[in-house]
């Protein structure tokens, strides 16, 4: 990387059927981010009321703390500053997840 050039993000998407382990990878990833210094906002859709408020779960019973977001549209400012942001269950955001989701790329 050039020192001027502009830093942009990348989107990793985890994507399976139902009791595939996204979640688990999910926090795999988050877990791994954390142990490397980083720090990360795991957020989830108030919308998925399957698990306990505040966190995403696995099918074994692995959480880990989120922050609920009401829609797509506040998931930049839910990030605030921090370098890595994992979304949990983001189709109940509905359709237009992508166009905020690019926000947090740039």
């Amino acid at each position: 990387m050039t020192p001027n050039a502009p830093q942009t993000g990348r989107l990793e998407v985890i994507c399976g059927p139902m009791f595939a382990g996204k979640t688990t990878e999910l926090i795999r990833r988050v877990e791994h981010a954390v142990s490397s210094g980083l720090q990360v906002c795991v957020q989830r859709p108030s919308r998925d009321t399957r698990s306990l408020r505040q966190t995403i779960e696995t099918h074994d019973g692995r959480r880990h703390r989120a922050v609920e977001v009401l829609h797509a549209g506040l998931v930049t400012e839910a990030a605030g500053e921090a370098p890595v942001v994992a979304i949990d269950e983001a189709h109940f955001f509905g359709g237009r997840s992508e166009e905020h989701t690019s926000e947090l790329q740039s």
